[in-house]
């Protein structure tokens, strides 16, 4: 599997279908409570929630459990909203700068991703359909309770919102149908890819940013290290690893059988070395 990872938060099928065959998922084995797709290399994840606040926050909290790269992932929800008056034309799509909710004084001014042409602008998330055309922004029923949850998840630079302006003051709601969206999301699908690469770049730096230093998990899975124990433990790793280069740890440490041994035998050694500065 490359380093990278994407998780994509999509309400209905119709937004969601041309990115499954894009990205050639495949729907996960089993009972699942969401529709769940992923391609074959596992690095692109995809949840259809359904419409509305409850449902996106259930279905984020769920591809988060099953996705093994959910923190270093980058986060993308993705679909139609409605316009206000001047926002755009019916099938442009925006990422989004700014999320409010209709409900909540909270705020969010998302990460603006490098080298993107894409359109921004604010997006406010709603508990039902509306029609407030005459309105300075653009509103759906998902957008800032996905951002809401993600963000207490992971880094801030890893989540995107973006939608395609479904309905505004010129075509209203009674015009979508399942054939309008697939249309209007094919017609973006570009878009929606040049995001989803600079996406998975930032995932791969996270992912190496946040791995599991040298030895590791050699060390833990047959002695237990505290919450805290585990901490320090990385820590020492990665100290032993630019101190020591060419100095092999498990030899050193195969005799110890506690925690304590080893993290006071790496805390010794390192505290002792004295760094030659040529």
């Amino acid at each position: 599997m490359r380093n990278g990872c994407i998780c994509w938060v999509i309400a209905l099928t119709s937004e969601a279908k041309t990115l499954i065959e894009e990205l050639k998922m495949h729907p996960l084995k089993g009972d699942t409570l969401f529709p769940v797709y992923k391609n074959k290399n596992e690095d692109e994840w995809l949840i259809i929630t359904g419409v509305g606040k409850l449902n996106v926050a259930s279905g984020v909290s769920y591809l988060y459990a099953l996705c093994p790269n959910a923190r270093s992932s980058f986060w993308i929800n993705f679909g139609i909203a409605g316009a206000g008056i001047k926002v755009g034309n019916i099938g442009e799509i925006f990422i989004i700068n700014e999320l409010r909710d209709d409900l909540n004084r909270t705020i969010y001014y998302p990460f603006i991703l490098p080298q993107l042409k894409i359109k921004n602008a604010m997006l406010k998330t709603f508990n039902q359909p509306q029609n407030i055309y005459e309105s300075s922004f653009l509103f759906d029923m998902e957008g800032w309770v996905f951002y809401n949850i993600v963000q207490r998840k992971i880094t801030r630079e890893l989540i995107a919102v973006m939608k395609i302006i479904s309905d505004n003051s010129t075509e209203n709601m009674s015009s979508i149908n399942k054939d309008f969206v697939k249309k209007l999301v094919k017609e973006k699908v570009k878009n929606l890819m040049s995001v989803r690469d600079i996406g998975y770049n930032l995932s791969s730096i996270e992912n190496e940013r946040t791995k599991e230093p040298y030895l590791f998990i050699d060390i833990t899975k047959n002695i237990h290290f505290t919450f805290s124990q585990n901490k320090k433990l990385k820590k020492f790793l990665i100290r032993w690893d630019v101190l020591f280069p060419k100095r092999p740890l498990p030899p050193e440490i195969k005799d110890l059988n506690d925690a304590k041994s080893i993290l006071d035998y790496l805390e010794s050694c390192l505290d002792s070395h004295l760094l030659k500065w040529e």
